[in-house]
């Protein structure tokens, strides 16, 4: 199963305790409020290489990626990276690169890409950016500060385009290379958000009158690729002659035909007609016999249950506690997963044992209980009654009736749902699952059109990025509009005030005290209900392309559906016939 939020939203994973240490990269978080980072000898020249193990090839660019994902339906010819509802998302950034890369298998690795260094100042509330020199558009013109300018102003002008949330107050040019943010408050944890945003070319752009709504059906990018091919039935992109890192791609294509479910992908996989997968598979020892067939699945964030918590009977606490204690997570990621991933024991959803040093104490051995007779003592004392039949009445004598949202091309996740499902009964839930084409899964998400659905949690430098997403009520909105990741609506001062701190400081002192505050939040309070560790579902064949990650070379992790980071990945693929 993909770690599919910021599907929604664009997201990524590294480990690390604190961002703002991360965001030195190699020099050591002080509480100066000045930071910064560089790619030493590298901002101005197109020639060096921003980081070691990038792919070599003499002979130009060789063989193909077949690109294989279960995205639920047709290609929809939209190649708009300022859309939430591109299917064509997780290939954009072979076109469209960021200011900075994020290692998603390493602790505080911070890569610059577009972006040669980057410096705080002013106690967090001012970014400046220098670019590197010497990169051109796809259609040959000079990448300057007046594109990233342009770019995040665009966020600022058309919300919708701001799949990130990304907040700021200003944003200029200080010459052709050099790029200046400010903030209203300090803002380190940002700069993954910030870094990771696509940057797109202002003689294009400026000329759309909506760029939230434009299909974009031939891009203008830095990056790698160019789009040779967008139909409902395939996509393919094609190496840039002239892209900025010379030498570079050294595959020649990527095709990215559609597939509607984990099972047609996962045979594509199976039978050779793809070769770099990030997807669920149901028999993976029956995939790992095939002749270079090989995975790398590590765990980086939470699959949960999302309640409502605008509408009744969600929005009652001693409801979703007694949810919780009725569920066996071990089967429900057996049935769901079938061993693949890792149950979620702690209470606080904090991702373990990658996240280990953000536990709070208090919170070590807090673990969650699997017992309905519990579930129902809890339920009781609030005042839910049990009818003559068993099904569990609210205490006003309503039936709890629950439509658990999934969906419908993710066969793992309806699994596991219809276990929860079942389990729900023990206790009188009457729940059904909700099979939801993925394109309306997504946009229900976002409105808070569903009572209860399974998501996973947003990637991210460690778990605060979770905890973030989950519980600011920045990222929250009224039913009907777009919340980029509090999709169950949270509501909460104290959780803000947490939020609030961690972003503005660099003292990782503070951060602990404020990661402990949150974590009670998400174990008592319940906003969402975790299951299991998502892993990140790297499946690639290497009888024909080497250079994968792997344990054993962990560059970056294996995923497919990784933004921006699977660009990192491809550049280090070469075709052994190379």
């Amino acid at each position: 199963m993909q770690s599919r939020v910021k599907a929604l939203a664009g997201g990524v994973a590294v480990t690390g305790l604190v961002l703002a240490a991360a965001a030195c990269s190699g020099s050591a978080a002080t509480n100066s409020g000045s930071q910064s980072t560089s790619n030493s000898g590298s901002s101005a020249t197109s020639v060096n290489r921003p980081i070691p193990g990038l792919a070599s090839c003499s002979g130009g660019p060789q063989g193909a990626i077949n690109y294989v994902g279960d995205i639920g339906g047709p290609l929809a010819r939209n190649f708009n990276p300022f859309s939430s509802s591109a299917n064509t998302a997780d290939v954009q950034s072979f076109v469209y690169e960021p200011l900075l890369q994020y290692s998603l298998s390493k602790s505080s690795s911070v890569q610059p890409w577009l972006a040669a260094s980057y410096k705080w100042t002013k106690g967090g509330k001012e970014l400046t950016f220098q670019l590197r020199h010497g990169i051109t558009w796809s259609d040959g013109k000079p990448f300057t500060s007046a594109d990233v300018v342009f770019t995040f102003d665009t966020l600022k002008k058309f919300p919708a385009t701001n799949l990130k949330g990304i907040q700021f107050s200003s944003v200029q040019a200080a010459g052709p290379y050099t790029v200046k943010m400010t903030f209203a408050s300090p803002e380190y944890t940002q700069l993954f958000y910030i870094g990771t945003q696509y940057i797109v070319p202002q003689h294009i752009w400026a000329h759309i009158s909506d760029p939230s709504k434009a299909l974009n059906l031939n891009p203008v990018g830095t990056g790698p690729y160019t789009l040779t091919q967008l139909t409902p039935s395939n996509l393919e992109l094609t190496a840039n002659p002239h892209y900025w890192l010379k030498g570079l791609p050294c595959i020649k294509t990527v095709s990215a035909p559609p597939y509607y479910s984990n099972t047609t992908a996962d045979l594509a996989m199976e039978q050779g007609d793809g070769n770099w997968g990030g997807l669920f598979v149901s028999g993976m020892s029956k995939y790992t016999s095939l002749p270079g067939h090989k995975f790398w699945n590590p765990p980086t964030n939470d699959v949960a249950l999302y309640p409502n918590l605008t509408q009744a009977p969600l929005n009652s606490l001693p409801l979703r506690q007694a949810i919780s204690l009725a569920l066996n997570r071990s089967k429900i990621e057996q049935i769901g997963e079938l061993g693949e991933e890792q149950v979620i024991t702690n209470r606080t959803g904090v991702v373990l044992p990658r996240d280990q040093s953000q536990l709070a104490s208090q919170y070590a051995n807090d673990n969650f209980v699997y017992s309905a007779a519990k579930a129902k003592s809890v339920l009781t004392a609030a005042g839910y009654k049990y009818s003559s039949s068993g099904t569990l009445e609210t205490p006003a004598g309503k039936p709890v009736t629950l439509q658990i949202m999934a969906p419908a091309a993710f066969s793992d996740w309806i699994a596991a749902v219809q276990e929860v499902a079942g389990e729900l009964k023990a206790i009188g839930i009457q729940a059904s699952v909700q099979p939801t084409q993925n394109a309306q899964w997504v946009s229900d998400m976002q409105l808070g059109h569903y009572q209860i659905g399974i998501n996973a949690g947003t990637l991210g430098p460690n778990s605060f990025y979770q905890y973030d997403n989950w519980l600011s009520s920045t990222y929250s909105a009224p039913i009907g509009k777009i919340a980029p990741t509090n999709f169950e609506r949270y509501q909460s001062p104290a959780a803000n005030s947490l939020i609030n701190s961690y972003l503005g400081t660099n003292d990782p002192k503070v951060q602990q005290k404020d990661m402990a505050g949150l974590e009670g939040i998400v174990a008592n309070d319940l906003p969402v209900i975790p299951l299991y560790y998502a892993t990140d579902w790297g499946l690639y064949v290497d009888s024909s392309i080497k250079g994968w990650p792997s344990p054993s070379n962990p560059y970056q992790i294996a995923s497919s559906y990784d933004t921006p980071q699977n660009e990192v990945v491809l550049l280090h693929l070469v075709s052994s016939s190379s």
